[in-house]
């Protein structure tokens, strides 16, 4: 897909349910994008939005889920469809977000497989130093404890 602002390519990813859709919707300002209210999956190929803030073209690519709630076959075509663009050369990644559910107190082996999944997937030299975690269904009334918050969550994804 040959897309005016390709150099300039923000993807999303992580697991089915985290809240892509949700912050493809926002990053876009684009209202039509429809975002998922059940456990079932909404994002069933990769979309891409063509985006402006303040003369900065850009593309928000909303992907897929990780862990489909429609099943393992499905699972395999939703990395085969994120592989396919991250391997297509018309695309320059300049941003990877990873959404995990802030929610979620422990890390699990689906979030250690996908991580390793998507590492590699990536053709990306340095990965890391693409990348941008996001913690998602974060709700509170203050923020008193955030910095002891986010202390806790970033121990959480330190891989080996």
């Amino acid at each position: 897909m040959n897309i005016e602002a390709n150099n300039n390519t923000y993807i999303i990813l992580g697991i089915t349910g985290v809240g892509k859709s949700n912050l493809a919707r926002v990053l876009s300002e684009n209202d039509t994008i429809e975002i998922g209210k059940s456990l079932s999956s909404c994002t069933t190929k990769p979309n891409y939005y063509i985006c402006n803030y303040e003369n900065f073209n850009y593309v928000i690519l909303d992907t897929p889920g990780f862990n489909d709630t429609s099943g393992t076959q499905k699972d395999s075509q939703n990395y085969e469809y994120i592989r396919e663009v991250l391997t297509d050369n018309n695309h320059k990644i300049k941003g990877i977000l990873i959404l995990f559910n802030f929610q979620e107190n422990k890390f699990l082996p689906y979030h250690e497989k996908t991580l390793k999944k998507i590492i590699g997937l990536m053709p990306i030299p340095n990965f890391w130093s693409y990348v941008t975690i996001v913690f998602t269904h974060y709700y509170s009334d203050g923020f008193e404890k955030i910095e002891e918050l986010k202390e806790e969550k970033i121990n959480i994804i330190n891989l080996p």
